[in-house]
């Protein structure tokens, strides 16, 4: 257990990273890049990784790739984040504990920390595959726009938060290149990251600045995956950049925590990502272009046999919520019922 008393002080950033790993309720690590080596180890992860505290006090002695049953990999999208390219990797993988029992685990990095060529990470962990839900216990989405695109980066749908997020509709982004939308010194970074999730079959994250339509740019994180069994199609998310460098004061802990709570918010709504290969594109059927990314989600875990109770649990949100969602949805689309919905969709 942690001690409940006064929190200890913080002279530098990297032990500022240390005690919000250590206080935080979610299941996350600290990691530094390119090394791999485990700095720090949440309780909640600890237990999932079989740490007990004797190792725990020897935490320097792991290393991130040394529990990967497939180091290279991720040496390589480590490699990748050092290098400035990605600005975050998640995939779903197996881990040796530090029993050395295997455990099944999803893993978002994202890095929150740079000293010269050491970059400094927070991982956070899903405890199975497949459970998105269980890293945090409410659930606030931040804005965020979502879609899929083919493998010459051609939207194909897009969320109406489009409109919020990078300033143009989402009608206006259909087979538009995310290539013709991020600024020129970006595109070799975009191009690298796709490479990677192909390649991993894995999500990979990377800041960029993307063309709004009165020809602004505004820095955006853009979260990559592949969709289905195949690498031709891939789902995108794209959440504003609000985050600013660490700085040396008392606000710091409490700015960590929040960012803490944010990755995990952006891991767990990256997850809609995965039922979006299901969904038509918009130009498919009239309303889809007016759809939110909650809306899109719902939809697609509709299309994946899940019923409103089920739904509303893996979104934590009230059966009431989701069906006025639905309601919502039935309205723009031109149906009145889940079925007629769920036949439209399928005829398609």
């Amino acid at each position: 257990m942690k001690s409940q008393g006064a929190t200890p002080a913080a002279d530098t950033p990297v032990e500022s990273l240390r005690l919000a790993v250590d206080r935080s309720r979610l299941a996350v690590s600290l990691i530094e890049i390119p090394s791999g080596r485990l700095l720090a180890i949440s309780d909640s992860a600890a237990t999932m990784l079989e740490f007990d505290q004797q190792r725990r006090h020897a935490l320097s002695q792991f290393n991130a790739l040394a529990q990967v049953t497939n180091p290279d990999q991720v040496r390589h999208a480590l490699e990748l984040v050092a290098e400035g390219v990605l600005d975050g990797y998640e995939a779903r993988r197996e881990f040796r504990s530090a029993t050395g029992n295997l455990v099944q685990a999803h893993v978002s990095v994202r890095v929150v920390h740079r000293e010269g060529a050491t970059a400094y990470a927070f991982a956070v962990y899903a405890p199975a595959f497949g459970d998105r839900g269980a890293t945090h216990e409410a659930r606030h989405d931040p804005t965020c726009c979502a879609g899929t695109m083919d493998d010459d980066y051609r939207i194909e749908r897009v969320s109406s938060e489009a409109t919020q997020v990078i300033g143009r509709a989402a009608n206006e982004l259909l087979l538009v290149s995310l290539l013709d939308l991020v600024h020129p010194d970006d595109a070799v970074a975009l191009v690298r990251a796709f490479e990677k999730a192909a390649d991993d079959d894995a999500g990979v994250t990377l800041l960029g600045r993307f063309s709004e339509r009165d020809g602004t740019w505004r820095r955006l994180r853009l979260v990559i995956r592949p969709i289905g069994a195949d690498t031709t199609r891939f789902g995108f998310m794209l959440t504003p950049v609000g985050e600013s460098p660490l700085a040396n004061d008392a606000d710091r802990l409490a700015e960590l925590e929040q960012r803490l709570q944010r990755i995990a918010q952006e891991v767990q709504a990256a997850g809609m990502l995965e039922g979006f290969g299901q969904m038509p594109k918009i130009s498919e059927i009239a309303g889809l272009d007016n759809l939110t990314a909650r809306q899109w989600e719902i939809v697609s875990r509709l299309l994946r046999g899940q019923r409103v109770p089920a739904i509303a649990q893996s979104m934590y949100l009230s059966q009431n919520t989701v069906r006025n969602h639905l309601s919502t949805v039935f309205k723009k689309v031109g149906v009145h019922s889940q079925t007629e919905l769920l036949q439209l969709l399928r005829a398609e």
